[in-house]
């Protein structure tokens, strides 16, 4: 994993993680220090926050949560590395699945799904209204869980 996420994908996530502080900040918003404001469901869309970084990051948990599910890797480890970035990205994935508002761009997440689920040869039950269908399965079922476990922070709340 360390070779697939880059430094600056953690440099995007952290400059996303601040600009989504919950002491100042709607949930479904990121405040940029430049005065910049967008919505969480705008994270994908072309020319959106994240710049990619983050859809890339997500992917990655995406393509590793099967195994984390049948517990065939050392979850602990990837958590410990990954615990704050994975924990925040769900956050977003929740805003982003219920979002109903007018600029959330539908077309653009059901065509990641589609692509996504066309590729599956999983057996996990698709759900084709659900962005990221197995990370998502995953926090939901671990989340609570795991954040009592040790994790690096690569970002502190001011």
């Amino acid at each position: 994993m360390r070779r697939n996420i880059s430094k600056e994908q953690i440099n995007a996530f952290i400059t996303l993680f601040q600009a989504n502080n919950p002491l100042g900040v709607p949930y479904d918003e990121f405040h940029f220090r430049n005065g910049k404001t967008e919505k969480v469901s705008d994270m994908f869309s072309e020319g959106g926050c994240g710049n990619g970084d983050i859809h890339n990051m997500i992917e990655l948990f995406e393509l590793i949560a099967p195994l984390l599910i049948k517990k065939q890797i050392n979850e602990n480890l990837i958590w410990y590395e990954y615990g704050l970035i994975m924990d925040k990205c769900y956050d977003w994935i929740i805003v982003i699945n219920e979002n109903n508002t007018p600029s959330f761009n539908k077309r653009i997440v059901n065509s990641m799904i589609s692509r996504f689920l066309n590729k599956s040869k999983h057996s996990y039950k698709k759900n084709s209204s659900l962005l990221f269908p197995y990370f998502s399965k995953y926090m939901k079922d671990n989340q609570k869980k795991n954040l009592n476990f040790p994790y690096l922070h690569y970002t502190y709340a001011e």
